[in-house]
């Protein structure tokens, strides 16, 4: 009977122990919900990056992040992110400023829901250090390279992925840091601005690459990213470039024919989502999240070798220069699907979270909770000794 006592005993106290040992038991007390809205998901998405912008008036509803910035002000791993379980996601600050209470962080979320809203909570709290989840390497380890645009320094841009295929300018401030769509970008002057990171090839595999740009007419064949390879056979090129007030994607193989989708309008000095994307034998194009041009097919046999990768610029050429901005680089060697795509625009411009309030957390104190497990488990403990003893003696 003793051991029967004991037994259950530990067990109810190793319950109340795991339970104590939840997410919000390292300290963090207070935490908003961010419902990510069905609506702007057209089907389930796998470890998709999603952006939180805070400030005064963020996401579809207009929530008013200030307080946060008032309780951690500029120490922003005093957060954490958390999914609908508890469990702690991967997070990337691009950007905090508790000065203009804006701030825009990418967070790692397993699965997005396309049929009911996909929940996720940020948790915050004065000197409670939530840095090991931050990890930029873990948010982007599907990506080949991720370029925010921010200066590193102002000759140089860091790619985020662990590849390291970080950026140079042309020189000091050229191109130069400015306001983005999403915390800082760079702006091309058209003359001879240009950031040269390197991507390992792909031969004939899918790839896909997206930014921002916001510019106006350029003159014909200005490239706002390309990457062309002129020493190995067949010559290659990939990219996107802007004529007038048209962008279009290209893709050319020196022993096949030069594809190049239909021009389609969006430089008119606003920012615009673009993305060119390889798959199998097509050349896809999206401009703001919807499908753009028309489809171009027979490039399955067309190859890809290892090229720098110009922002601004067709490398090979004396002209051909971006006058704009661009911000948001993000090369992937798969090819993104339609969903995909429109939800990136969605969560890139601000309009996929539902903020709820902030709610403060209130928990016991770890005596208190182990206390109110012994005073359980003494009422507990007798009664099941009690229907032990009473089916032993029915026996």
């Amino acid at each position: 009977m003793k051991k029967v006592f004991f037994s259950v005993f530990l067990l109810l106290m190793l319950l109340f122990s795991t339970v104590y040992a939840s997410p919000q038991s390292e300290g963090f007390s207070h935490y908003v919900t961010i419902s990510l809205d069905a609506d702007d998901v057209d089907a389930d998405l796998a470890d998709f990056p999603v952006l939180i912008h805070l400030n005064e008036s963020c996401g579809i509803n207009g929530f008013d992040a200030s307080p946060i910035f008032e309780e951690i002000g500029d120490q922003y791993n005093y957060t954490a992110y958390v999914d609908s379980v508890g469990d702690r996601l991967y997070f990337e600050v691009e950007y905090w400023n508790s000065t203009e209470t804006e701030a825009f962080i990418w967070v790692k979320v397993p699965s997005v829901s396309d049929s009911s809203d996909t929940v996720i909570a940020l948790w915050f709290e004065k000197f409670v250090d939530g840095s090991a989840y931050n990890s930029p390497a873990d948010v982007w380890g599907d990506y080949a390279g991720v370029w925010h645009m921010n200066d590193a320094t102002t000759s140089t841009i860091l790619d985020s992925t662990s590849n390291n295929n970080d950026g140079t300018k042309t020189s000091a401030n050229n191109p130069l840091e400015v306001t983005g769509q999403i915390g800082k970008a760079q702006s091309f002057d058209g003359d001879d601005d240009i950031i040269s990171p390197t991507i390992a090839g792909v031969g004939t595999g899918d790839l896909s690459v997206g930014l921002w740009i916001n510019g106006g007419s350029q003159g014909a064949g200005e490239h706002i990213i390309c990457r062309v390879d002129t020493e190995n056979t067949p010559r290659s090129i990939f990219g996107i470039l802007a004529t007038g007030t048209t962008v279009k994607a290209e893709i050319y193989d020196s022993t096949q024919a030069y594809k190049i989708t239909t021009p389609v309008e969006a430089l008119d000095n606003t920012f615009h989502y673009i993305v060119a994307v390889r798959d199998g034998d097509n050349l896809r194009f999206y401009v703001d999240g919807a499908p753009a041009g028309t489809v171009i097919t027979g490039i399955a046999t067309y190859q890809l070798y290892d090229a720098e990768v110009s922002f601004g610029k067709y490398r090979e050429a004396a002209a051909g220069y971006y006058t704009g901005i661009e911000d948001e680089v993000q090369y992937v060697e798969t090819a993104l699907s339609s969903a995909w795509i429109g939800a990136s625009y969605e969560t890139q411009r601000d309009h996929l979270n539902i903020f709820g309030a902030i709610t403060l957390y209130v928990r016991a104190s770890r005596g208190e909770f182990l206390a109110a497990g012994l005073v359980i488990s003494l009422i507990l403990v007798p009664l099941l000794i009690l229907i032990i003893f009473v089916v032993k003696r029915r026996r």
